[in-house]
């Protein structure tokens, strides 16, 4: 966890004290990686033969990879079958606009609703690949409650169209 003490990213923080995921280290303690459900974060020195190891021992199948180190950034740009993109994150406190936002939940058009996920809605999820993310790291609606994961959804005519969850508790 040493070598993660100075990030800034509230999932990493949170989930690392909560001890949630599992943390890699190489042999001599320099480089960690943090694997948290679909994100790994890398830190420490470069060690590309632990990377290497790492990837064939665990591979890569829907890994989000993060690192707030310019040496591992520049590695993962060198890496064939690897695509950068920009993923958008919130401040640490947000300023939410209640007032706003109770008005755009109550001018919904017809046909639309904001839900919270419920047993049938979290099963419904795994029934199209854009909605299984949405499942997050749980097991099932039962984990998903007991760990206090919640979410909503957006429903179309009882058609699921969009949603949000917590991926991790």
């Amino acid at each position: 966890m040493e070598l993660f003490k100075t990030w800034k990213k509230n999932m990493v923080l949170y989930g690392l004290k909560s001890q949630i995921g599992t943390v890699y280290r190489n042999s001599d303690r320099t480089t960690s990686f943090y694997d948290a459900g679909n994100f790994l974060y890398l830190a420490g020195e470069l060690d590309s033969r632990f990377w290497e190891d790492f990837v064939r021992k665990y591979g890569l199948d829907y890994k989000i990879i993060i690192s707030e180190n310019t040496n591992w950034q520049d590695f993962l740009h060198r890496k064939v079958g690897l695509n950068s993109f920009t993923r958008y994150s919130f401040k640490d406190k947000a300023n939410f606009q209640v007032e706003f936002l109770n008005a755009l939940v109550t001018d919904l058009e017809k046909g639309y609703n904001i839900v919270p996920i419920d047993n049938h809605i979290y099963n419904c999820f795994s029934e199209e690949e854009w909605s299984q993310d949405l499942q997050g790291n749980f097991e099932s609606y039962q984990d998903f409650v007991l760990k206090g994961g919640f979410g909503f959804v957006i429903l179309k005519n009882n058609e699921l169209i969009a949603g949000i969850s917590s991926g991790l508790v």
